[in-house]
């Protein structure tokens, strides 16, 4: 990716290829987040003038051919880029989740309580590799929220923090009948359905029949979790598995105008970038604390990952009345239409990499 001013360096990001591979018939309008962050890191880079190279992060066998001023790696990839690199580029962590041993450790340790619960041991779907990128970066900046950012705290390196896209933006719902849809909720997620909480979550609708719950995410890749699930997600009349929905589609936009809340407790989350979309439909948040999404004083975080504590949060926010539910979706609304759109991910980035590069 040359740049279009006069050349000032190299910049290497080790992050994600298909943003620069698709065919143009193939926009990054309702892929993930990162699909056009990565898109937008680069294009920021080259704006000030630096050529790009793009590898996989999962590349382990690129071997550098130039010298590179910075280097931009989401996951592990410094430790083995690191001796190959010129003594004087500047090495950058850029965060998309929390630090690997604390995610890895709070996987297992939902996969063991679903096991005391139901007998059945599933498999980790969302191991990170292990990784020296904390203690290897010059720079650390990206999409964790403050309790993702508080897991790296042990390195004693400040994050510049980024605040995570959307995919896109929706109107305010002006015309929701809060009072008909008030006991309606969506999960939106994806890989990793034990990490995110999904379990708990079918396990509370299927004790609150009166409650309706639509799932939206690719949970049937996760064979021995819909096995073991399978009963309430194709045979309890309140809970609708729609599987994965493109979130720029009218049959998502449906479900958006049907309920009032997005549940995501998940245990380790960089910046809970599925939340925040529904927020971006004013659906108010009910999170846990480990998914790094702001309640603010508009959403509301479970006490503990149980069904009695989510119960509770349910049965909380929907039994306030139509007026107070609309204040707060609205709330949530502006929120997220303030702080989690293109623009300020990319006026934050731009801000970052100016900051660097004066430094």
């Amino acid at each position: 990716m040359p740049t279009q001013n006069r050349c000032k360096g190299n910049v290497l990001i080790s992050y994600l290829i298909e943003p620069f591979t698709l065919p143009p018939w193939k926009p990054l309008s309702n892929k993930h987040t990162n699909y056009w962050e990565c898109s937008e890191i680069a294009k920021i880079f080259s704006s000030r003038g630096y050529n790009i190279d793009i590898i996989s992060y999962k590349n382990k066998k690129f071997i550098p051919k130039k010298d590179y001023s910075f280097v931009v790696d989401v996951e592990s990839n410094l430790e083995y880029l690191s001796p190959l690199l010129d003594k004087n580029c500047k090495k950058i962590m850029h965060v998309t989740s929390a630090y690997w041993k604390f995610q890895n450790g709070v996987e297992q340790e939902r996969l063991d309580a679903l096991f005391e619960r139901k007998g059945v041991r599933l498999e980790p779907r969302r191991l990170l590799s292990p990784s020296k990128n904390v203690e290897l970066a010059d720079y650390i900046e990206g999409l964790g929220g403050s309790f993702a950012n508080e897991t790296y705290s042990f390195a004693g390196k400040s994050i510049f923090s980024i605040p995570v896209s959307s995919v896109c933006t929706y109107d305010f719902p002006e015309n929701k009948n809060w009072n008909e849809i008030k006991n309606n909720y969506l999960w939106l997620g994806g890989g990793g359905a034990v990490l995110k909480g999904l379990d708990i979550i079918l396990e509370t609708f299927k004790q609150l029949p009166n409650y309706e719950l639509y799932i939206c995410g690719p949970v049937e890749a996760e064979k021995d979790f819909v096995d073991l699930y399978r009963q309430e997600l194709y045979l309890t009349k309140n809970i609708h598995f729609k599987n994965k929905l493109d979130v720029t589609s009218k049959e998502f936009k449906s479900i958006l105008d049907n309920v009032i809340g997005v549940i995501h407790i998940s245990a380790s989350e960089g910046a809970g970038a599925a939340a925040i979309q529904a927020m971006q439909a004013g659906l108010i948040p009910i999170v846990t604390k480990q998914s790094s999404v702001p309640t603010k004083n508009f959403g509301m975080t479970v006490k503990n990952i149980s069904v009695e504590s989510l119960t509770e949060s349910i049965k909380e926010l929907s039994d306030k009345e139509a007026s107070e539910l609309k204040e707060l979706s609205l709330m949530t609304w502006k929120y997220a239409h303030e702080n989690h759109t293109r623009e300020a991910f990319s006026k934050s980035y731009s801000d970052f990499v100016d900051t660097i590069l004066h430094a």
